[in-house]
């Protein structure tokens, strides 16, 4: 350990959803005595695990994998009771044709991908060939029959009408979901958005 270090390395997620405790932190004054890395979660839980960094977010996955070497702050926690419309697979077939196939998973998230990965292995009963790559469909899609996106990726499949949501018989047309979980950009379009629903997932 550098003991010439004084100042706390803490990681920082560019999300929303993470910045209440950002701008907690900005508002006392106490985020000009951290080293602040900004950084996807994914690599920002690389760095927590390596030692890189000394606090910050981790993604799920990763924490319950390192469990005894890492220390959980008690209720402070992003997650939602509910379905989440920005994480999304996408498939040029039917999911249950995707067994052996070629399935491309978004870099920036490790949670959602290992839940779409549970998904498809216990609800669908496939086990797809899966690759890590950056999350940009028309890349992805070019050498898998599949993707995984989260965030704005998938915010952009929805402005771009690859999402619909016209096949269904209840609120047809409209994206209805527990939870949001990305930047700016994101809640700038569900703000006021007629063609979104936000409900508790006990509605």
């Amino acid at each position: 350990m550098d003991n010439s270090r004084t100042r706390p390395r803490v990681g920082h997620i560019q999300f929303l959803n993470c910045l209440p405790l950002y701008w907690g932190l900005a508002r006392t004054g106490t985020l000009l005595d951290f080293e602040l890395t900004k950084d996807t979660p994914e690599k920002l839980s690389e760095q927590l695990v390596q030692g890189d960094l000394d606090i910050g977010p981790i993604t799920l996955v990763e924490f319950l994998r390192n469990a005894e070497d890492l220390v959980a702050f008690p209720d402070i926690a992003v997650g939602c009771d509910g379905p989440v419309m920005s994480c999304v697979i996408v498939s040029q077939v039917p999911l249950d044709r995707l067994d052996g196939a070629r399935v491309a998973l978004g870099s920036t998230s490790r949670t959602s991908v290992r839940l779409a990965q549970l998904l498809l292995a216990e609800q669908v009963g496939v086990e797809p060939s899966y690759y890590t790559c950056p999350p940009d469909l028309s890349l992805m899609m070019q050498e898998a029959d599949a993707a995984v996106l989260i965030g704005d990726a998938a915010l952009r499949l929805i402005q771009a009408g690859v999402v619909t949501n016209d096949c269904k018989e209840i609120d047809r047309g409209v994206t209805v979901t527990g939870a949001l979980f990305g930047t700016d950009r994101l809640y700038a379009w569900a703000d006021r958005n007629p063609m979104l629903a936000m409900r508790s997932s006990e509605t």
